[in-house]
């Protein structure tokens, strides 16, 4: 991938040389036309015009040859695409084997790229009998170290999953972007409490808890925060009915002994999917003032836009 960066590179160089050797010969040729322009009979025009052309093209097939890379040099460049393509099988195969030996289950490594500002070889991995759940793994060449993201996105992907199921129970279905072409419409996430969160990426591999058995195990200890939009046309009728549904959105994860750290609504017009409304519900503070329905008016807000 490094080698094929830099040929990149070097070919935009090479264009970029011959755009230029075109433009200055365009305007030298200009400026002796227009110099020589009553001297020049009409059979002269043309054979100019003629040299003019076999210049472009000898010109720019000298450059691209000049710049291009000889035999040895082709031949060391596919040499150091192997080498690189060895490398990275090699990190891949080191990477999936530390996952598999950390979480005790087979997990796929596939994309993977170097990252010259960090010294990480970053890559996307998922785990086989979940494959909805993709995650990044870093490995950093000069500390012979490996991180993942996996428990973060394997707990994300749970309350997602939640909270659809959830307003699908509240909405229609036509009214929730709950497909997966709809990307970030529908977001989740649970912050554990440090300590509880320490003591859990340092457990075993089979004492890692899903996100089912935090709720369960560990009441108040962690908290939710939410994000999703409707397609609903929000207005003075049924604003009341959509409280209530925010509330029980609310009062569900109160059930399960979470803290809400943050609930954050986007009503967009059916038509044009433009946003409307917003209920910005921002940490434990502001929900935990709210004990009823009525009192979700002082989060709710109208999105102005400027017309002209």
């Amino acid at each position: 991938m490094i080698t094929e960066s830099l040929d990149f590179i070097l070919k935009l160089l090479n264009v970029f040389v011959i755009i230029i050797f075109i433009l200055f010969s365009t305007i030298l040729f200009a400026y002796i036309m227009i110099k020589f322009k009553k001297k020049l009979l009409t059979k002269n025009k043309f054979l100019l015009w003629l040299l003019f052309a076999l210049w472009i093209v000898v010109g720019s097939w000298v450059i691209n040859k000049e710049n291009a890379p000889s035999k040895p040099e082709m031949v060391q460049q596919t040499e150091n695409k192997k080498t690189e393509n060895k490398e990275f099988e090699s990190i891949k195969l080191k990477t999936q084997q530390y996952l598999k030996n950390k979480y005790q289950m087979a997990l796929q490594v596939s994309q993977i790229e170097y990252s010259w500002e960090t010294n990480d070889y970053i890559m996307k991995a998922f785990a086989i009998d979940r494959p909805g759940v993709i995650f990044d793994v870093f490995f950093n060449k000069q500390l012979q170290s490996i991180m993942d993201t996996y428990l973060i996105l394997y707990w994300k992907h749970d309350v997602i999953t939640e909270l659809k199921l959830l307003l699908l129970n509240l909405y229609l279905p036509e009214q929730v972007y709950s497909d997966d072409s709809s990307e970030n419409r529908v977001e989740g996430a649970i912050n554990l409490d440090q300590n509880l969160y320490k003591s859990i990426i340092h457990s075993k591999a089979s004492e890692i808890p899903s996100y089912k058995k935090i709720v369960d195990n560990y009441p108040y200890k962690s908290s939710i925060r939410l994000t999703y939009y409707l397609k609903l046309n929000l207005t003075i009728e049924n604003k009341q009915e959509q409280f209530n549904k925010v509330f029980e959105v609310i009062q569900f994860y109160r059930s399960k002994k979470l803290r809400i750290g943050g609930l954050d609504i986007h009503f967009c017009d059916t038509t044009n999917e433009r946003l409307t409304h917003n209920i910005n519900i921002i940490g434990e503070k502001d929900s935990k003032r709210i004990t009823s329905p009525k009192d979700i008016e002082q989060f709710f807000s109208t999105v102005k836009y400027n017309e002209k």
